[in-house]
């Protein structure tokens, strides 16, 4: 709202009572509210009649005779309210409100409103409510803190309802710093049947990242593209001893089935890789493989026989459902593998403490002791193979001679 404080702006009104005043033209060397003032347009005012004076923000109407609304009266010899005008020639001038009224731009109880300069040289605009500063623009006119006792220390747009502890913003040159000391963050809404989108790039390239989030057929969504050839999303942890990766939640038991996916990797004209909801792990060209290249690898040694230990974890081999699975479905399926408290008594170094405290077993070098125990097989199938040999020759030669 835009209000006007004309210079030399003069009328006399002869209405009576309390309510909208009639311009009765200017006082000679002044000019009329119409002059100064657009149709419609708010104005500060101040009335004398006889001894009784008025001050407020009034509405200017242009009309046959124009008139002026008392809209909101800040200062009156009637405690504060309206003054009944007599009827006789009171007059009515364009005014600039004193203390009380214009310190803080429309403040009745002296806590709300804006300051400018709290000391010398201070060139800050400060606005308050309540009698605490919520709102800062700092000098150079290039930082703006927003929030309960608000400074502009951690951005150049800084929003802090509540300090959030010993958390502090990157640099003190970010764009924006959003704090608070609570669980609430930052909400981006929209209509259910539109899309909301966040942009970030450069000068250059202003559509470089989109991050779109919204409702597809009511089911909500977030996606995040690019238009480079960098990854999409890049995860990394610092920590120094013990750092953790991504981690993928359900919020509920998952379906123990392919019927939901973890992880789903597409590209234009088929699916490359699935991680299924119940843990199984599907790609397009079936292969699985490890870094291999010797000059990554060093105290190299040809491994030992591997055969009694698959003989005996072979006899381990057993059939099993898990508790979780039967306790979400009654007819659970049913797998097929080792236990690794079994395994720990022949081959410990399968065996793994998981982060959550359970045991794990490393089928991946399972599967090599087995691959090595069938090598060992087949050597042992090709000596067996030549004595056999060795000896029907010599029943042939025994039977010739017979």
């Amino acid at each position: 709202m835009t209000v006007m404080t004309p210079s030399r702006t003069v009328e006399t009104t002869t209405t009576s009572g309390t309510g909208t005043m009639s311009l009765a033209g200017a006082v000679a060397g002044y000019e009329t509210f119409r002059t100064n003032v657009a149709d419609g347009g708010k104005v500060y005012y101040a009335i004398e009649d006889g001894n009784n004076w008025e001050y407020g923000l009034g509405t200017v109407t242009y009309a046959t005779p124009d008139t002026l609304s008392r809209d909101t009266v800040l200062g009156s010899s009637n405690a504060d309210a309206k003054i009944s005008l007599s009827g006789g020639s009171a007059t009515v001038f364009a005014d600039v409100p004193g203390q009380r009224g214009f310190q803080h731009v429309w403040d009745f109880d002296g806590d709300t409103g804006i300051q400018v300069e709290e000391g010398t040289d201070d060139d800050t605009i400060r606005f308050d409510t309540g009698g605490t500063q919520r709102m800062a623009i700092n000098p150079s006119g290039d930082r703006v803190a927003i929030g309960n006792g608000a400074t502009w220390t951690e951005g150049v747009l800084q929003i802090n309802p509540g300090a959030a502890g010993t958390v502090t913003a990157n640099t003190a040159g970010d764009i924006a710093v959003f704090e608070t000391s609570g669980t609430d963050g930052i909400s981006l809404l929209c209509p259910d049947a539109q899309d909301a989108n966040i942009y970030w790039g450069s000068p250059s390239n202003n559509a470089n990242v989109l991050i779109r989030g919204g409702y597809n057929g009511g089911a909500p969504f977030l996606q995040v593209s690019l238009t480079t050839t960098s990854y999409v999303f890049d995860a990394a942890n610092s920590h120094a001893t013990a750092p953790d990766g991504q981690r993928i939640i359900f919020g509920s038991a998952s379906p123990d089935n392919n019927t939901k996916k973890f992880l789903d990797c597409v590209d234009s004209t088929t699916t490359r890789c699935i991680i299924y909801s119940d843990g199984d792990l599907q790609n397009h060209d079936n292969s699985y493989g490890g870094i291999s290249d010797r000059r990554l690898k060093q105290d190299i040694i040809l491994a030992n026989s591997q055969w009694d230990d698959v003989i005996k974890l072979a006899r381990l081999v057993s059939k099993y459902r898990f508790i979780s699975d039967v306790a979400a479905n009654e007819n659970a399926i049913i797998h097929i593998g080792l236990i690794a408290q079994d395994v720990l008594n022949i081959s410990p170094g399968l065996v793994s403490m998981g982060g959550d405290g359970y045991y794990a077993l490393q089928y991946s070098i399972l599967y090599m002791k087995g691959f090595k125990a069938l090598g060992e097989t087949m050597e042992r199938v090709e000596t067996l193979e030549e004595k056999v040999a060795r000896l029907e020759k010599e029943v042939a030669v025994l039977k010739a001679a017979a």
